[in-house]
């Protein structure tokens, strides 16, 4: 498996790990039947796929065991990210010993006043958790919608 890693990171560096994590999660399968449902042209599909693929690194936070001091700063980024990126928002991962740390991110997420839209889904060794922008309360009924909303050039 680190052989593997390697090799996808010296070919296609960390945003290429990220895509496979992604990949392995399941978040890239669902994120590409929910834009097949939501356009019949597969040129649009393509296009939303692959803006969310190039934003990957800035739309996404990897949460590892060693960011277990920087949980004040991630949550903070967290928040800016949300806040100036135009689909306005995050999804953050952890697994294993780094779940709780993304809870404990999260706890601070959930505590400000302008009231981000969380949204976790958990199991027993990862965490997966969708954070939106306050205003997008009455828009999404699901996050790939925010992807399938993006204009694309």
């Amino acid at each position: 498996m680190n052989e593997l890693v390697r090799d996808i990171h010296q070919k296609h560096g960390k945003p290429g790990v990220h895509i496979t994590e992604l990949v392995q999660m399941g978040v890239i399968t669902e994120l590409l039947s929910r834009l097949v449902t939501l356009f019949r042209s597969p040129s649009d599909v393509q296009k939303r796929l692959t803006a969310f693929l190039e934003q990957v690194d800035f739309l996404t936070l990897f949460v590892r065991k060693e960011d277990a001091r920087l949980v004040d700063s991630k949550s903070k980024l967290v928040k800016l990210r949300v806040d100036t990126n135009p689909i306005q928002m995050m999804i953050v991962f952890g697994s294993g010993g780094a779940k709780a740390i993304v809870k404990n991110i999260i706890k601070k997420i959930r505590t400000d006043p302008r009231g981000y839209i969380i949204e976790v889904k958990e199991d027993s060794f990862q965490i997966t958790t969708f954070v939106f922008a306050p205003e997008l309360k009455e828009k999404v009924s699901h996050w790939s919608d925010l992807i399938a909303m993006q204009k694309s050039g």
